[in-house]
Formats: C-alpha cells, structure tokens, sequence
C-alpha cells in the first residue's frame, strides 16, 4: 500500500508544481520559474507518518512570504545610497518609499485545481493496491 500511495503522490508532484507556476504572479517570471517541488514527510516509504508535497521558491526576490501576505510600505535604501535595478529601469538615490504589495495567494486556486485529479490518482493507487 505504501508504495502505491508513495507513485501516487509522485505523479502528483510535477502536476502540481505545473499548476503552481501557471498560478503565481508574473512579473519578470522570475518566480514562477524558481518553483520547484520535494516530496516531504515521515512517511516516506511507509504509512505511518504524513507524506506532502512542498512548493518553495528558489528566487531570491521576491519571498515566497512577501508574494502571499503582501507587504506593507516601507523604505527602501539609505540616505544617499544609490539604487539601481537594470531589469525594470529603475535608478534613484535612497531612501526611496516603496507602496508596499497587496497579498496574492495563488495558492488556493492551486490546492483547487489539482484537487480533483489528485483525488483521482489516489483513490486509483489505493484501489490496485487492494486488487493485487
């Protein structure tokens, strides 16, 4: 059984890292490319313990964090520090006042959308795993 469940979750795996980055915002791309998935949890090759899926971002900006909650307005840079970021043609001297980002939880329509088809591979793994 456990090793049904354990394919099961691994066909899961690259369907819902798909869907995750068809789902997250797209500035530059940047994150949406820097999604990657792991398998995670005491589970692993058993079933006594919780097997996951983990969506985290590699990118180093934005966070995961700051994309799903948002963050509030706040300064940006030191007194007379130059900013410059060639990517979107920005140049300034600090401190700059950012607006701060409203929360995008791309998640949820994520968890949505994979869910029947999730439900679907496992309720087949489990069923062949009995039929055996």
């Amino acid at each position: 059984m456990s090793e049904a469940l354990n394919e099961a979750m691994a066909l899961i795996e690259p369907l819902f890292l798909a869907k995750a980055r068809e789902n997250a915002p797209v500035d530059t791309g940047v994150f949406a490319a820097g999604l990657e998935s792991t398998l995670v949890g005491g589970g692993v090759g058993s079933i006594l313990g919780d097997l996951s899926i983990e969506i985290r971002s590699t990118a180093e900006v934005p966070l995961m964090e700051w994309v799903l909650l948002g963050t509030q307005p706040h300064e940006i840079g030191a007194d007379n520090q130059f900013l410059y970021n060639p990517d979107d043609e920005f140049a300034a001297m600090g401190p700059v006042e950012h607006p701060g980002t409203a929360p995008d939880d791309f998640s949820t329509p994520t968890l949505q959308e994979i869910d029947g088809i999730a439900q679907e591979i496992l309720i087949r793994a489990i069923a062949d795993a009995f039929a055996l």
